[in-house]
């Protein structure tokens, strides 16, 4: 009877898969959709900025056809980036504590600290702080706050767009909807591409744990 990965006697059993491949393909699904998301944020911005650029005569029609085709991915795009990093974050932290290491937060911490008014500004950091530290100890933490302080402004920036970016007769003008992307757009794209960074940090630390104990076979 073939044993899920990391299976070790006394402690939580694992969600990856025997040689941690149901982790690897979640880390793979993870690289793939917010690349496309960043992506997207950053044809929108070019498109943009471009557009904005009183200089320039005439935009390239493939710039601009590629900008309107991903644009809803930078909504869509972010729900489901949120899924498949809570996902991975949650099958990380059993997987962790099946290798035998210490967490101070439930696997379901990945989760519903996300989604609690106040603590979600500050405890989701807490917690992959701590499975980042605890699965890979050995890596710089100096990205993390970099990591998080984008995602807030990123959030935040949707707040205030959305309230003070308005004209006297309450729609948004151009300008204010271009500089509504860059508020969102820029520190998006920092934090999509730091959140691969962490999830591969997490994953490439885990395996090396499993390696070393023998329990990746």
């Amino acid at each position: 009877m073939e044993t899920n990965a990391y299976q070790a006697p006394g402690v939580e059993e694992p969600s990856a898969k025997r040689g941690y491949t149901g982790q690897g393909f979640l880390l793979l699904v993870n690289v793939v959709t917010f690349s496309m998301y960043c992506i997207a944020w950053t044809l929108n911005l070019i498109a943009s900025g471009l557009r904005l650029n009183v200089y320039v005569a005439r935009i390239p029609s493939w710039l601009l056809q590629a900008s309107d085709a991903t644009a809803p991915w930078t909504v869509v795009g972010f729900y489901l980036c949120a899924l498949t990093f809570a996902i991975f974050s949650f099958r990380a932290s059993k997987n962790a504590r099946a290798l035998g290491l210490e967490l101070r937060f439930p696997a379901g911490a990945t989760l519903y600290y996300h989604v609690v008014p106040l603590l979600n500004l500050f405890m989701p950091f807490r917690v992959m702080r701590d499975l980042r530290e605890a699965s890979n100890p050995e890596s710089r933490e100096r990205y993390l706050k970099l990591w998080w302080g984008a995602y807030l402004l990123a959030r935040l920036s949707v707040i205030y767009t959305r309230v003070w970016l308005v004209t006297e007769d309450g729609q948004k003008s151009f300008r204010a909807v271009t500089t509504q992307d860059f508020f969102i757009g820029v520190p998006a794209v920092v934090s999509g591409c730091l959140s691969v960074f962490l999830l591969y940090d997490i994953h490439r630390g885990q395996s090396a744990l499993a390696a070393a104990q023998g329990l990746d076979k």
